[in-house]
């Protein structure tokens, strides 16, 4: 009451304030309010009394709370994922290889090849959820992604070293707000665009424009395409039909204040591959 009071003299003496407090509801119970008020003075500059709006504070401390109870419980499980799963993995990682060399059966290599990929793509999921809680700490800088497309693709080509790549940077110095990842959302652009060509075709289109506020990429693969459907659920949480690597790109794009979309290589036939458009806002 002491400092309800404090407010209520500082309006007497013609200020504003804004502050929590806690009201008893007629059913006796307490619930937390915003109070907003602002003093009225007349023409003499005398003090008449106070316009106040209450705000009643229970849903949003309740969603709040349940906020704070869910992420706390994503964290554990992440952490479980992090320490407990990932030792898991590399024992199974080296149990596995350590079978390679006691069998000479080569169908039963395959199995074992099968089961070593299925483990490095369990860690790196690990790893990929670790990114997403990370992600919301970093703040923007300004980076320069000509510069960081380039160093990316040349890696790519070294990695991909099956993949004929063909690269089109129509621009320089072209600074955008973007952080660390910014290289894990290219590679991880180019590598989903290496992995789903075709056999026989492996080739990869890489350009980068400029329009007048954004910056314009496109990562081209000759690969199998997508229908419609598969492209309006591609960055669908709820689907994730284009996996935890598409997804986490999308995050990436979003918090970069930039879009991203699936497109036909060859307008209306998607037999001809796809097209990964990202537009990156201009850093003016």
């Amino acid at each position: 009451l002491d400092a309800v009071f404090d407010k209520i003299k500082e309006r007497i003496a013609g200020r504003s304030g804004r502050y929590e407090t806690s009201l008893i509801h007629r059913s006796g119970q307490l619930i937390s309010t915003m109070v907003s008020a602002t003093p009225m003075i007349n023409d003499e500059g005398e003090y008449k009394g106070s316009f106040a709006i209450f705000t009643d504070l229970t849903t949003q401390k309740k969603l709040k709370k349940d906020l704070r109870t869910a992420r706390n419980r994503a964290l554990l499980y992440l952490d479980l994922m992090s320490h407990d799963l990932r030792n898991n993995l590399q024992e199974i990682q080296m149990s596995t290889e350590l079978l390679k060399y006691t069998i000479d059966d080569s169908s039963a290599h395959d199995n074992i090849e099968h089961i070593l990929h299925a483990v490095s793509r369990s860690s790196s999921l690990i790893s990929e959820t670790n990114i997403i809680e990370e992600l919301a700490e970093l703040s923007l800088c300004e980076r320069l992604l000509d510069e960081t497309l380039n160093e990316t693709v040349m890696a790519a080509i070294m990695h991909f070293d099956d993949v004929e790549f063909h690269m089109s940077i129509q621009v320089s110095d072209a600074r955008v707000r973007a952080d660390d990842y910014l290289e894990l959302l290219l590679s991880d652009l180019l590598s989903n665009a290496c992995e789903h060509c075709q056999k026989d075709e492996k080739r990869v289109w890489i350009s980068l424009a400029e329009g007048e506020n954004m910056y314009e990429l496109v990562i081209s693969d000759k690969g199998p395409g997508m229908s419609n459907d598969a492209k309006d659920s591609v960055f669908d949480t709820n689907r994730r039909s284009g996996g935890l690597r598409l997804q986490l790109a999308c995050m990436i794009v979003e918090k970069y204040t930039g879009t991203i979309e699936v497109l036909d290589r060859v307008d209306g036939d998607p037999s001809q591959g796809s097209n990964i458009k990202v537009m990156f806002p201009k850093l003016l």
